[in-house]
């Protein structure tokens, strides 16, 4: 992740890019499983998000404090995970703001309306709850509920409504 100085706003960002003018630098490629960054997904090894990764996420936030900056852009090639703890590490309740990608944190919430959809499993009394963010599930829930015999009688999916006919939402 590469912090960089603007005016007035920081970016924090993921990738083995020199970037002019930044306030601080974290590289994690070598970290993930992968050669490219769509397919970097995985940690060679888990244990290195709280050995390595989150103390070096930790002292990029602390150097950007240190020096007196408020606004915070994150860009770069990373997981929506990554730029999550980026957020945590820059909380806007230490009066910081963020902006990762098209959202910042002092944006107005908006209403995002929520399609509901029950599947009959009919393995048990136990209820699945199916949270569909980008793509359709679907199939992928219920062939794990049936490989790993779990006791299901019923399956609610929650998605964002207004899916396109290949899966992907609009």
């Amino acid at each position: 992740m590469i912090l960089r100085h603007r005016p007035v706003t920081h970016h924090l960002d993921v990738r083995r890019a020199v970037v002019p003018r930044r306030t601080a630098a974290v590289d994690w490629v070598d970290y993930f499983q992968g050669s490219e960054p769509r397919q970097r997904r995985q940690l060679t090894d888990p244990e290195l998000w709280n050995a390595k990764l989150k103390p070096e996420l930790d002292a990029a936030a602390k150097e950007i404090r240190r020096r007196g900056y408020t606004d915070i852009r994150i860009d770069g090639a990373l997981r929506l995970s990554s730029g999550f703890a980026a957020g945590a590490a820059l909380p806007r309740a230490a009066g910081l703001t963020v902006a990762f990608r098209s959202w910042v944190s002092t944006a107005e919430p908006a209403d995002f309306p929520i399609a509901v959809v029950q599947h009959e499993v009919g393995h048990g009394d136990e209820l699945a709850l199916a949270i569909c963010v980008t793509v359709d599930i679907t199939n992928d829930v219920l062939a794990y509920i049936h490989n790993a015999g779990l006791p299901v009688g019923a399956r609610d999916d929650r998605s964002l409504e207004g899916r396109e006919p290949d899966g992907h939402f609009r």
